[in-house]
């Protein structure tokens, strides 16, 4: 985007007035800003010099346009840009090889095909009865309707804990988010005393090479849903999650929204469908920037909305983990999730 800093998709404050606390506020209120479809592009940004002599830019992209794997591709391309221009050289962008719509036909095509098929069948399948809600130990009555209030908990997860999970994923065949996924319905069967447990999770829908490196809304959802049998140990749990996964996995290009339309599942303004617990694991950090001369360090930015009852959201950090658990403020409280 060519900004002036001067329109209401850019702006700036170069007056050196915010501490790194006070700018993380500002970005969210700027993420909590509506905005508008009839206008493009559905992207704001904002820049700020702060006290501690450092610059901030916050940028916010609508969901429409982009997803959380498109991001990381965004900042990357934004300061490869601003590397260049201050070098005095004008980027030069290389055509994309598959362009969104060549991504909607080919969506579209597979929907109406033999693959499209066997999607739904697995699907339907899989949700042939209607998952009961979980209902985890609340603070207060559910309302009737979702305002999508909440807040969010950051619990790091050691080195040495760390270490433990991937080991024991290893010895299983499973990855750390089939591990962690096993390990979720375990709790959440805990506390509900619910034996049908269905857990949601994005996918990244990127399963063509060419939309790798692509800003653009590709994520689906996934709802996995696991039969707890108490007296199971935990390795056979582990063995019966990783192979849902690897089903679900295959037939991750069913569109979600369209699965849940099509079973007519029970719809109430208080819950989400299919599923109202969320489980988000970033395996790999994202490579940190190295740009000559430059210091690019990301800053955490509150987060006042909660989509589900709970999100668990796991990322690599180092040897260790970073676990933010999201909660909705209307059932919870910030120090019953702490």
């Amino acid at each position: 985007v060519d900004c002036d800093w001067s329109s209401d998709v850019c702006s700036s404050d170069l007056d050196a007035t915010l501490d790194a606390d006070a700018f993380a506020d500002a970005a969210a209120s700027l993420a909590a800003e509506p905005l508008p479809f009839d206008r493009a592009p559905l992207l704001r940004a904002a820049i700020h010099h702060l006290t501690s002599g450092h610059t901030g830019l916050a940028i916010v992209v609508h969901h429409v346009a982009t997803d959380g794997a498109s991001m990381p591709i965004l900042v990357r391309e934004v300061f490869r840009a601003y590397d260049e221009d201050r070098r005095g050289v004008t980027p030069a962008w290389p055509s994309l090889r598959v362009q969104y719509k060549d991504y909607t036909l080919w969506q579209q095509a597979r929907l109406e095909g033999s693959a499209g098929a066997a999607d739904r069948a697995y699907w339907h399948a899989a949700f042939a009865t209607t998952p009961p809600p979980i209902d985890v130990p609340a603070d207060f009555p559910r309302p009737a309707m979702q305002s999508f209030r909440g807040g969010a908990v950051v619990v790091p997860i050691d080195a040495a804990l760390t270490a433990e999970l991937r080991a024991l994923g290893r010895r299983q065949g499973a990855t750390l988010f089939m591990t962690l996924l096993a390990a979720l319905d375990v709790l959440l069967y805990r506390v509900s005393g619910e034996t049908d447990v269905t857990v949601g999770t994005p996918i990244t829908g990127r399963v063509h090479p060419d939309l790798a490196d692509q800003v653009g809304f590709y994520v689906n959802t996934l709802a996995l849903r696991t039969t707890i049998t108490p007296e199971e140990r935990f390795a056979a749990l582990l063995d019966r999650v990783k192979a849902g996964v690897s089903a679900a996995f295959r037939h991750q290009a069913y569109p979600f929204d369209r699965l849940v339309d099509e079973l007519r599942v029970p719809r109430h303004l208080g819950r989400s469908p299919l599923f109202d617990v969320m489980l988000v694991v970033e395996e790999e950090a994202n490579a940190a920037l190295q740009l000559p001369d430059l210091d690019v360090r990301p800053v955490a930015v509150r987060h006042d909305i909660s989509r589900f009852d709970l999100t668990f959201h796991v990322a690599a950090d180092g040897d260790g983990l970073a676990r933010s658990e999201e909660h909705t403020s209307e059932l919870q409280s910030q120090s019953t999730i702490s």
